[in-house]
């Protein structure tokens, strides 16, 4: 793999798509990485994925996981990764190959009246619980949004609040989104009866993570998957601003129906319970984007834009004032 890395550094840094037998297109391109479709001169067909380098490790954990799930002959879910280069200087960041997966990257979430690509992507998500730590024989890691219990959650947001600077934020009093926090935390259950099972979460189960091929939904973007409490992907689709035109009538569906193809009777609570956490962290997370942001080192990576930050820091500000019954 390493001739691959050497023509997508050519191809990163001088735009040719063609570089030696590799063809070369650009599909994705988000705040913290870019990808490549990649094809060679015997019709293999790669994703390259040029990775941000912070404490998340991205494209290890990325690799890591996808790797030992086609290793654990689970292979309908993930691309499988095929190769890891840490640093890769002239890119600025990591370098993870992987097979490509074909499908329809999902734009968005499906209406509500599309209960069967809905109950297609609940049954993905709820596939991931047969991943327990010990049908895998690497030590993966517990996932970036790792959570047993709320008070997890609560710790996260607390120590992302005690970095967020005093003063105006965007459009918020940095007294307003503690005010939040606080009035969060006075509402919300702090401990489970039992505590639920650790299991695979992919993470981030937003819409352009999924696509859709012959009817099943497959998932990239694996770099903040891990071990967690798995009702948390079901919370993190329910808390995303894509989600907040549907009713809470839909809301309450999908978390039933995940509980049902789960058979988790208390998967809807800790659903429910998750995703207005994360109404508010993310209140938190873009207040902080607005006073301590960072330009990425990556070329063709996404510029921070203030302007989108303060929309959203704001939609999930008024959305989380509603499921706090602030309004």
């Amino acid at each position: 793999m390493q001739d691959l890395i050497s023509a997508l550094i050519q191809k990163h840094i001088h735009s040719n798509n063609d570089v030696s037998d590799y063809h070369f297109e650009r599909v994705h391109g988000g705040f913290n990485g870019v990808i490549y479709r990649v094809s060679d001169a015997d019709s293999n067909v790669y994703a390259a994925k040029i990775a941000n380098r912070d404490a998340r490790r991205r494209a290890w954990r990325e690799y890591t996981i996808t790797h030992s799930l086609h290793k654990a002959d689970i292979t309908n879910i993930s691309p499988k990764g095929l190769y890891l280069q840490d640093n890769v200087s002239k890119l600025g960041g990591d370098v993870v190959i992987s097979t490509w997966l074909d499908g329809d990257r999902l734009a968005k979430p499906p209406d509500e009246n599309q209960h069967d690509t809905w109950k297609v992507i609940l049954e993905t998500l709820a596939s991931l619980r047969q991943i327990l730590p010990d049908r895998v024989d690497t030590n993966l890691p517990n996932a970036v949004g790792y959570v047993r219990n709320p008070i997890d959650m609560m710790a996260v947001v607390r120590d992302r609040l005690s970095r967020l600077p005093e003063g105006q934020s965007g459009q918020l009093m940095y007294e307003q989104v503690s005010d939040l926090v606080d009035n969060l935390n006075r509402i919300i259950p702090h401990q489970w009866q039992n505590e639920p099972p650790l299991c695979l979460v992919h993470n981030d189960t937003n819409p352009s993570n999924m696509l859709l091929h012959d009817g099943k939904i497959s998932l990239v973007d694996w770099e903040g998957a891990g071990w967690s409490d798995p009702t948390f992907d079901i919370a993190n689709i329910i808390s995303n601003w894509r989600s907040f035109h549907f009713s809470d009538e839909h809301y309450h569906w999908l978390a039933e129906t995940y509980a049902n193809l789960s058979s988790d009777e208390t998967a809807p609570l800790r659903i429910m319970t998750y995703a207005t956490i994360q109404n508010v962290h993310w209140v938190v997370m873009y207040s902080r984007y607005l006073r301590t942001a960072s330009e990425n080192s990556i070329k063709g990576v996404l510029s921070p834009n203030k302007d989108h930050w303060r929309e959203y820091q704001m939609k999930y500000c008024y959305r989380a004032r509603r499921l706090l019954k602030l309004e």
